[in-house]
């Protein structure tokens, strides 16, 4: 059954209809949203890239392009540089661009500050239109608890405002940093992140998931909750083992009634063959919603991607 889109009040009545379609794009009728997490890039060291246990081909950005291409996803999110070379070639590839950025050098040096985006909306929805890319969101970072958060929070709220406006709905991820946030982690800040996701006006909000006592996922389903209509979808984390990965992601699916995933080194990390017949089987779960144990029987009988 197609999804109802409730389409925001600051869209433009001449972007209604391109609002309902990139968005019915992104989730393919269903409601939820796989993710793909090209932005690590640059929000990650090399060391996420290159080294043991990690596929050689991770070094090349284009490794990610090819899985995006031939893989069933939602989306795949990447800064605006990659788009311009590598778009020509990739243009069927479903995009998010990724707004803002920083570097782990500058956050470990430093600390959390205010990364504010690199490009105006209206340039991407140019960008799309000259070179028929398929374009269909905004991704922005937002760093919850900095010390310029108040501009943070302002800046997120034109980034949101004017994409509406020109018909691209927008994933934000939410993160608590700063010297007062001594556990990212903390149940109280993730759904304190969802709420401020939510008062924003985001589409779709990345969160990291809170710390749990128990399968029931009670502190990530509050953090849905407290999203309000906005749609919470939970960042990938560390490598793990991929059928540990669906399991965690099913109950999140089930338990907290969470809309979708946002996945990177789960991915990108892996070789070609194993990333491709990864990607098919979280969008099977996240946005056919087919029952794990049939994901996880398909999962372990692929030997090869055509």
């Amino acid at each position: 059954m197609p999804e109802n889109i409730k389409v925001p009040l600051n869209v433009d009545a001449t972007n209604k209809s391109l609002f309902i379609n990139n968005y019915s794009n992104l989730t393919h009728g269903s409601g939820n949203l796989f993710l793909v997490a090209g932005d690590q890039r640059v929000e990650h060291l090399i060391t996420s890239f290159l080294g043991e246990g990690i596929s050689p081909d991770d070094l090349n950005p284009e490794h990610y392009f090819k899985i995006a291409k031939n893989s069933n996803i939602g989306a795949f999110s990447t800064q605006v540089g990659y788009l311009t070379t590598y778009g020509m070639d990739y243009k069927e590839v479903p995009y998010i661009v990724k707004l803002n950025s920083i570097s782990k050098v500058t956050k470990e040096g430093y600390g959390y500050s205010f990364s504010r985006k690199w490009v105006d909306v209206a340039k991407i929805k140019e960008l799309k239109e000259k070179n028929n890319l398929n374009i269909l969101g905004i991704g922005y970072t937002l760093y919850m608890g900095i010390k310029n958060e108040s501009k943070m929070l302002a800046e997120t709220s034109k980034v949101i405002n004017k994409s509406h406006s020109l018909g691209f709905p927008v994933v934000l991820w939410i993160y608590p940093k700063g010297n007062a946030v001594k556990n990212e982690t903390d149940p109280i800040l993730v759904k304190t992140a969802a709420n401020i996701g939510g008062a924003l006006g985001a589409d779709f909000i990345k969160i990291n998931a809170p710390d749990e006592f128990d399968t029931n996922m009670a502190n990530l389903g509050d953090a849905v909750v407290a999203a309000g209509r906005s749609k919470v979808i939970v960042a990938g984390g560390k490598y793990v083992d991929p059928e540990e990965y669906l399991q965690t992601t099913d109950l999140q699916l089930k338990n907290a009634k969470t809309y979708g995933v946002a996945v990177g080194r789960n991915i990108h990390q892996k070789s070609y063959i194993d990333a491709v017949k990864f990607c098919n089987a979280i969008y099977s779960l996240v946005v056919e919603k087919k029952e794990l144990s049939t994901i996880l029987k398909e999962y372990k009988s692929i030997q090869s991607i055509v």
